[in-house]
């Protein structure tokens, strides 16, 4: 746990794919705090999406979703959000992943 008791999240980038979708199945229905990486696409946010993708999300889960985009620099994220996750995030789960071949 960090310094100052604060709590610690793992973020998940890819969280709307195949096997991002099913990492956050479990560590949400494990009781974990977990911060989302998506993207908004094709007029949904990304907070529609992960949930979309996720289906149903267990009572009172602790889910956070950033909107990102992991091919811009620093993410289209703020300095203040990026300082936000270094304190925050204890792991991290990449499954992101380009699917255009």
């Amino acid at each position: 746990m960090p310094l100052g008791g604060a709590s610690t999240a793992i973020l998940v980038t890819g969280a709307t794919g195949f096997i991002g979708r099913q990492v956050m199945r479990h560590l949400l229905a494990g009781g974990r705090s977990v911060i989302a990486m998506a993207r908004s696409w094709e007029g949904l946010s990304a907070h529609a999406r992960v949930v979309r993708a996720v289906g149903r999300l267990p009572d009172r889960c602790q889910l956070e979703v950033i909107e990102a985009d992991l091919t811009n620099p620093q993410h289209g994220l703020t300095p203040a959000l990026l300082g936000r996750l270094r304190d925050t995030v204890d792991t991290a789960i990449h499954c992101a992943g380009d699917t255009a071949f």
